[in-house]
């Protein structure tokens, strides 16, 4: 095949070199395959925290527009001390069943996660002039990734102070300034 002693140390150059350069490709490879593992792990943590404070905002809004929505059924009128005299046992069960209904109908905005855990307990304090509602779930709101092996959890607490202030905005407007 070679008939010189030239050739054949020129082939032997010639190899290592296709050799090295392949090695070296290959291993770049590598690092860049090791790098996107690493940045998926934090793009899913970051993404995760942001799918969380997205669903504690929509449960914010949704309670909002219960106890809103509750009132108006309730009939209370938009006045001063609106909330004085309100049947509170109404209340409480029409305003579980309407954030019932919101929580249900909540989807991730991110097809690569799933979260659960927003089935809320309320705690209520009926005042005069406004009521406060406090929602709380344990464990609290879980994400998990679809993608890779992650899950992210915290805590799904979330408080709100509906007035008569509150109230008469939403009757004369039927919206929210959040």
């Amino acid at each position: 095949m070679f008939k010189s002693k030239k050739a054949i140390f020129a082939f032997a150059v010639v190899l290592v070199i296709l050799m090295a350069m392949g090695t070296v490709l290959f291993a770049a490879d590598s690092r860049t395959k090791i790098y996107a593992e690493m940045g998926d792990n934090q793009v899913n943590m970051l993404n995760a925290y942001s799918e969380a404070e997205k669903a504690r905002e929509y449960v914010r809004f949704s309670a909002l527009h219960s106890a809103a929505l509750v009132s108006q059924e309730l009939d209370i009128t938009a006045r001063q001390g609106c909330f004085s005299g309100i049947d509170t046992a109404a209340f409480k069960t029409k305003f579980a069943q309407k954030m019932t209904d919101y929580l249900d109908a909540y989807n991730s905005t991110n097809q690569l996660l799933d979260i659960s855990g927003l089935n809320y307990n309320y705690v209520y304090n009926f005042q005069n002039n406004g009521i406060e509602i406090k929602c709380s779930t344990l464990p609290g709101i879980i994400i998990e990734s679809n993608k890779i092996d992650f899950t992210y959890s915290t805590t799904g607490f979330v408080a709100i102070n509906f007035s008569c202030n509150d109230y008469n905005e939403y009757a004369r407007t039927r919206y929210f300034i959040v």
